[in-house]
């Protein structure tokens, strides 16, 4: 299995809030390897726990372009945002995503009790891709996982400022991260 990993602190230039410390991995395939984990796959077409400008699609349409050998339904945010809100009483420590065509205006943002824990953007899943050199930024999908360590959430906001943010396979779970993980 091939992960790469990266912490991301505002420290060292990430765009994560202080507060929080979300380890950053990318693992191959177009899924969550977490055991237990729950996958939102879209296959349904049903947007349980989802709000806002979000869409399911299937395919490459106007302003959404399929992520990269995926052929099942898909979500889908438009500019502004969207969310996913956790049932009541439940928060999540792990979420991982299959990210189609990463752009570095694409945001994922965490909340816990209505306050801003952690932000992921595009910008630094392709900066984990360049380091590791990977592949060309902007031209695959990867399948990224976020594990905090520190805190859990409760709701994650799907935000872009231009078309689109498109993911697949979401996947939320509590696991244990080891401080080995995260060095």
């Amino acid at each position: 299995m091939n992960v790469l990993s990266l912490l991301l602190a505002a420290a060292s230039g990430g765009s994560a809030a202080a507060h929080a410390d979300p380890l950053v991995e990318l693992s191959e395939g177009m899924t969550t390897r977490v055991a237990g984990a729950r996958v939102e796959t879209f296959d349904d077409r049903k947007l349980a726990r989802y709000s806002g400008a979000g869409r399911i699609v299937t395919g490459s349409v106007p302003g959404s372009t399929q992520p990269n050998g995926d052929k099942t339904p898909y979500y889908s945010v438009k500019p502004t945002a969207a969310a996913f809100i956790a049932e009541p009483g439940v928060s999540y420590n792990y979420y991982g995503l299959y990210w189609g065509s990463i752009d570095e205006y694409n945001e994922l943002r965490f909340f816990r009790d209505g306050r801003l824990i952690a932000t992921v953007t595009g910008r630094d899943v392709l900066r984990l891709i360049a380091e590791r050199q990977l592949a060309t930024p902007g031209t695959l999908s990867t399948y990224v996982n976020i594990h905090f360590r520190a805190t859990t959430y409760t709701r994650i906001e799907f935000r872009t400022s231009l078309p689109a943010f498109e993911s697949d396979n979401h996947a939320f779970s509590n696991v244990v991260v080891s401080e080995a993980d995260a060095m």
